[in-house]
């Protein structure tokens, strides 16, 4: 018996024919919107990465800034009570013994005779410590009695010997320095004039004016964070 096609089955054929055009359509339009989902989500990975990163930075950015400051306060505070401070190397002043910091000149701080404070820079950069490396600035206290405190630290995360040298100059950032023909040497560094620690004296000698600079590292990064400051002794001074 030959086969026919009546117009129901010619009709049941066509919604066949459509059925399977959107099914095809349907699964296409799940691919694209599946690869589609992919790139915006990894696209959103990597700006959530990136914020990340950026946020971190600022963060640890923020977090060493406060450390130098507060640093920074802290020796001023102590300049502002003594009598006056000096530059002295260890072949002047046993106290500045190069065989635990790096710095060639210490800085001194006099306290009406009663209290010698030191500070100098360290570069831990080799080895394992405690403290954020690659550098330190350690104090240490003798008092009148011959009582040694040892060298501490008082502030870590200073740039070393490695990283990429500031020019230092005592009268930079447009501090009027060089008046009356002070003195300009500056002191601190290591014998290569490196390192996170710096500071000028207005004498060559005994001195009252002190300006102070400290040179922070950023971990992971080749950043450096520099603060500054200037102190003069309130005691009294030698003459005076």
């Amino acid at each position: 018996m030959p086969f026919t096609l009546n117009k129901t089955g010619i009709c049941l054929l066509w919604q066949s024919s459509r059925q399977n055009q959107n099914q095809g359509h349907s699964l296409m339009e799940l691919l694209v919107a599946g690869i589609s989902s992919g790139v915006i989500l990894l696209l959103g990975v990597n700006v959530f990465v990136n914020v990340l990163r950026i946020t971190e930075n600022l963060e640890a950015k923020t977090t060493q800034s406060n450390t130098l400051n507060r640093a920074l306060s802290y020796i001023q505070e102590e300049i502002k009570q003594a009598d006056y401070v000096m530059a002295v190397t260890g072949s002047e002043d046993k106290k500045c013994d190069s065989a635990s910091i790096d710095s060639q000149h210490c800085l001194k701080i006099i306290v009406s005779t009663e209290e010698f404070i030191y500070y100098a820079f360290d570069d831990i950069s080799i080895g394992q410590h405690t403290w954020q490396k690659p550098g330190v600035l350690r104090r240490k206290t003798i008092k009148k009695d011959g009582t040694d405190s040892g060298w501490r630290v008082l502030v870590d995360g200073l740039i070393s010997v490695k990283e990429k040298q500031p020019t230092v100059t005592c009268n930079q950032d447009s501090i009027q320095w060089d008046i009356s023909n002070w003195n300009t040497d500056v002191y601190g560094g290591t014998r290569e004039n490196k390192g996170g620690f710096r500071f000028c004296l207005n004498n060559k000698g005994k001195s009252q004016l002190v300006r102070i600079f400290l040179y922070g590292h950023i971990m992971g990064t080749k950043e450096r964070l520099y603060v500054s400051g200037i102190a003069l002794t309130r005691g009294r001074f030698p003459g005076n």
